[in-house]
């Protein structure tokens, strides 16, 4: 009994003087209403289902790291910027008149190009690009379709990849990531950061079977693009600033997007536009296809 009261009193004693009694932190960002997942990405499509297609001209610095020479291409360049949802894209580079380098994805296959330092050329097809047995391209064009934030949220939530949604407070952005399944366990397989007023994209992560990040990329600076015959309320949106970083390559890139539009004044980005460069203007020996360990 004695004992007890003694334990007592010198619990009450700590409570009095404040030791060991957690602070509460209290919230400093966003602690209003939200909206739900079906609300959230039925806004993310309105905008995004505005943009089939995209031209926009860009200037890039880019790290390029190149594992077969030990060695990191530093460039920096401007060119033109093609997209075609959801799979095509097409990114030239040039100073003129010399090509620094490319990068694309067809619906089958996707390339990155280095022209520079007697060339180097990457490929892969798409059926294996999240395989183990795929490695080894320093930027990965298939990756860069996602971070452009343009893609649209499947409206069958329940389908896989299925997205689920968790709203951080303090960065007042709602967090959207996307679980898809193996033999043996799910995986979250990307993580996209909209802003809670705009829905509007801030971050992309993008993860491999194992949950680690292949890329992470923050965007900046949204512009409208302009449709024709509509009003300018009912423009989309785009970033038009990313600041790209591929952990397992080491490499970087950031790349400012301007006179962004659907398409150029002849139409392009049109079907069958974009083809996979059969023969890359590269030596042989310096020709890679990163997943012929799949085969």
């Amino acid at each position: 009994m004695r004992r007890g009261i003694v334990m007592l009193l010198g619990v009450m004693v700590m409570l009095a003087s404040g030791a060991c009694v957690p602070k509460v932190e209290t919230p400093r960002g966003y602690v209003g209403p939200t909206e739900s997942l079906k609300a959230v990405s039925d806004e993310i499509n309105h905008n995004n289902a505005r943009i089939p297609t995209l031209y926009a001209r860009h200037y890039i610095e880019a790290y390029i790291f190149d594992a077969k020479k030990n060695k990191t291409h530093f460039i920096n360049a401007s060119g033109d910027l093609f997209v075609r949802k959801p799979t095509e894209l097409y990114l030239r580079a040039r100073k003129d008149p010399v090509s620094v380098f490319e990068l694309g994805s067809t619906k089958d296959r996707y390339w990155l190009t280095v022209f520079v330092d007697g060339g180097q050329h990457w490929w892969g097809w798409h059926k294996n690009a999240d395989k183990d047995c795929a490695k080894g391209m320093p930027v990965r064009p298939d990756l860069l379709g996602e971070v452009l934030g343009i893609g649209d949220v499947n409206k069958d939530l329940l389908e896989l990849p299925a997205p689920t949604m968790r709203f951080n407070n303090d960065l007042d952005v709602y967090m959207l990531v996307w679980h898809n399944a193996l033999e043996d366990h799910w995986y979250a397989q990307k993580e996209i950061w909209y802003d809670r007023e705009t829905k509007r994209p801030r971050k992309v992560l993008l993860f491999d079977r194992n949950g680690r990040i292949v890329l992470r990329a923050n965007l900046q600076q949204h512009v409208q693009v302009e449709v024709k015959d509509k009003p300018r309320e009912q423009w989309p949106w785009i970033a038009s600033d990313y600041a790209l970083y591929f952990p397992e390559t080491k490499s970087t890139m950031s790349i400012h997007l301007s006179e962004v539009s659907l398409t150029t004044k002849n139409g392009n980005p049109k079907e069958g536009m974009i083809r996979f460069p059969e023969d890359p203007d590269v030596p042989p020996e310096n020709q890679i296809q990163i997943d012929k360990a799949c085969e």
